[in-house]
């Protein structure tokens, strides 16, 4: 048999030790890890939601809310009929509505449990003031199969809410 260094040994040893450690963040079978999927239909329809509420049109929102859906809007609840007046109401307020850098992906739970995140920055212009706003927000959905049941929405609403008070 070939003498092997003590460089080699290490070498050999490192190698061995590094194939036969499970990557960090490698999938595993733990009741709340699973795959984030960018591709899942959910991603699309969570993108369908966000251009239904910046277009103010929210057929999307009642083809894809439970009608009891469990909503939170910066930890209000409301029920969807309540959370799509609401946001169609800013088109009152607001000009050029917008999502942007949206970041949107779904996550598969080993459970069974199935959320999609969006971040995304809002944008508008006041109307009565023509102030231009930019607020960053966050959004999950939980879904059973196509139909969300749970959603929860938050941003910081102080600018927001400012150009409500404004419009009057």
């Amino acid at each position: 048999m070939p003498k092997l260094t003590s460089l080699t040994l290490a070498a050999l040893s490192l190698s061995g030790a590094l194939l036969g450690c499970a990557a960090p963040g490698a999938p595993n079978h733990a009741e709340w890890s699973g795959v984030v999927d960018q591709n899942d239909p959910r991603t699309q329809y969570a993108l369908d939601l966000s251009a239904a509420y910046t277009s103010n049109d929210f057929a999307a929102w009642m083809e894809y809310l439970a009608e009891d859906a469990e909503i939170m809007v910066n930890d209000a609840t409301m029920n969807r009929e309540e959370v799509i007046a609401a946001f169609s109401a800013g088109h009152d307020v607001f000009d050029g509505i917008a999502h942007e850098d949206l970041n949107v992906t779904t996550m598969l739970y080993n459970n069974g449990t199935v959320f999609t995140n969006m971040w995304y920055t809002w944008t508008g212009t006041a109307k009565a003031s023509g102030e231009a706003l930019s607020v960053k927000g966050y959004c999950w959905m939980q879904w059973e199969g196509d139909t969300v049941i749970a959603l929860y929405n938050a941003f910081d609403p102080t600018l927001y809410n400012e150009a409500l008070s404004a419009d009057g």
